[in-house]
């Protein structure tokens, strides 16, 4: 009987040992599987955090570059010669023709004119007053311009109902302006095509003066004693984009 007893304690010892050391194993192994987790999981954030700077890096290069290229090639780095600047207007006037024409617009290059006037060269100016050179007139003093105007185009409701291209204001006398052609009552629109890629505009009263200053004889600026009348950056990307599209046919060669 007691040896019976004593078996049955000893069994029981040896089921109770063995059941703390399978608990022991199971905690162990939480534990380690538990740090292996944590290290991967690290590692894992390592690598994505690696990936993602190595693709911005990526993305970042090209545009560096592109922005450095597009900083150093300036369009208005070159000079144009008067039948390029005919050639580049007269392209983009057949883009504004039918923009005008959607627009119930006429437009003209005849954005600028003068009667007799001094040696000076005649100009216009940016919003910040840099003048951009409109008419060389004195071919012996070289003045260094920011800006050159290319060319130019004027836009208005004409009083016969004519739309897009129209050639019936190149007839107009000097001192008539747009006045023969158009009806004043509505925007008339002068756009100067800068040799920087940019449209300056200009809301016209009318006239074809109107907007420009002419240097005096000794190549000063003359605008003061008048009311500064400035260009603005035209609001009109597509025009802008189609102007930059035409010159970059230019800058190719």
């Amino acid at each position: 009987m007691f040896n019976h007893r004593h078996q049955k304690n000893k069994y029981f010892f040896v089921v109770i040992i063995l059941l703390l050391v399978i608990i022991g194993l199971l905690i162990f192994l939480i534990v380690t599987g538990g740090k292996n987790s944590e290290k991967q999981t690290k590692s894992s954030s390592k690598t994505t955090q690696t990936t993602k700077i190595s693709k911005e890096s990526l993305k970042t290069i090209p545009q560096t570059m592109s922005s450095q290229q597009n900083s150093s090639t300036r369009l208005n780095e070159r000079n144009y010669t008067e039948s390029e600047k005919r050639a580049i207007t007269n392209e983009f006037l057949l883009w504004a023709s039918k923009r005008a024409e959607i627009g119930g617009m006429a437009v003209t290059t005849r954005f600028f004119d003068h009667g007799a006037s001094g040696k000076g060269d005649w100009y216009a100016l940016t919003p910040d007053w840099q003048a951009i050179l409109v008419q060389r007139q004195d071919s012996s003093r070289q003045n260094s311009y920011p800006i050159q105007a290319l060319g130019g185009v004027t836009f208005y409701t004409s009083k016969d109902g004519t739309l897009g291209r129209s050639d019936k204001v190149m007839t107009s006398a000097l001192a008539a302006g747009y006045n023969e052609v158009a009806d004043l009552g509505k925007p008339i629109i002068k756009y100067l095509l800068g040799d920087d890629g940019e449209i300056y505009e200009y809301n016209s009263s009318g006239s074809f003066t109107d907007g420009f200053y002419e240097m005096d004889d000794k190549g000063n600026r003359q605008e003061n004693g008048r009311p500064i009348q400035t260009f603005t950056l035209s609001a009109d990307t597509a025009a802008k984009k189609e102007l930059q599209r035409i010159l970059l046919q230019y800058n190719r060669k």
